[in-house]
């Protein structure tokens, strides 16, 4: 074969080549692309999550979706990403151990399954997980953030474990909301709020501050309700005057002949503690 011919078949496999690493990296180049343009929408996706949470039917090993729900928010707690949206679905009629804690976002809490929600007995009922530890001390455990906002919108608050009837209770973990040394806001609309054995949020000054904002809800403290402070809607963690914020609009009172006044932390005699919009 002569030199010539060598060098022909020589530049026809160099051109051969260079076109399939020309296939090949265009191929790649696509694939980079495709991948590249989904990243905003896998992040729009955990910056923005939803839960659907049913206690009878529900399996932790499922999806989270509404054709395949979770059993407890527990699960949905540890697959949630910090920092974002949660949206919690609860399936309407049941009662749920409601335990759900973030670092930091917002947690959106509502009734879920086509119902009308108006309707008080069809809303899902939420109630704290209770435990006791290694010193014989209660506890629960419910929703709460360490710093961000949660929302509530018509579902039933259950602070009526009755295993906190008796024994000692950890006054920092004695509220359906956990405590957290820090600043929150709590936005409640259209929900029903039931006290027996525990409060609905605790605060303590110097170290938290709780801005609450109710809208057409109901607060009751139900039959044989503890006395004193262990069933408030904001109880005080120490004798210090509270800092706190209460917006109220066309909410109702049961069972709470003190008015706010029962179940809100002290005033101060120049109201300099509290920013509100109700007399008390």
């Amino acid at each position: 074969m002569s030199l010539e011919t060598q060098v022909a078949e020589l530049v026809t496999s160099a051109k051969k080549l260079v076109s399939e690493i020309a296939g090949k990296m265009a191929g790649i180049d696509k694939k980079v692309n495709e991948a590249t343009a989904a990243v905003p929408a896998t992040i729009r996706g955990l910056a923005d999550q939803s839960f659907y949470i049913d206690a009878v039917s529900g399996d932790d090993t499922n999806a989270g979706t509404d054709t395949s729900p979770l059993k407890t928010s527990a699960e949905a707690a540890r697959r949630a990403v910090q920092g974002g949206n949660v949206n919690l679905y609860f399936r309407q009629q049941q009662v749920h151990e409601a335990e759900f804690f973030m670092a930091t976002g917002r947690i959106f809490v509502s009734s879920w399954g086509g119902l009308d929600t108006t309707v008080e007995a069809n809303r899902a009922k939420l109630r704290a997980r209770h435990m006791v530890d290694g010193s014989g001390e209660h506890r629960l455990y419910g929703i709460g953030v360490r710093v961000g906002q949660i929302f509530f919108i018509r579902v039933s608050v259950m602070c009526d474990n009755e295993a906190l009837e008796t024994g000692r209770v950890r006054d920092s973990q004695s509220s359906f909301i956990q405590y957290a040394d820090s600043s929150i806001s709590v936005i409640l609309s259209d929900c029903d709020i039931n006290m027996k054995t525990a409060s609905f949020t605790t605060s303590y000054s110097g170290y938290s501050g709780r801005d609450l904002y109710l809208s057409k809800c109901t607060i009751r403290k139900l039959p044989d309700a503890m006395p004193g402070t262990r069933c408030n809607l904001l109880k005080p963690l120490n004798s210090s005057s509270n800092t706190y914020r209460l917006d109220v609009y066309a909410c109702t009172l049961e069972n709470i002949p003190g008015g706010w006044g029962e179940i809100m932390p002290a005033k101060k005699t120049d109201d300099i503690n509290v920013l509100t919009n109700v007399a008390f």
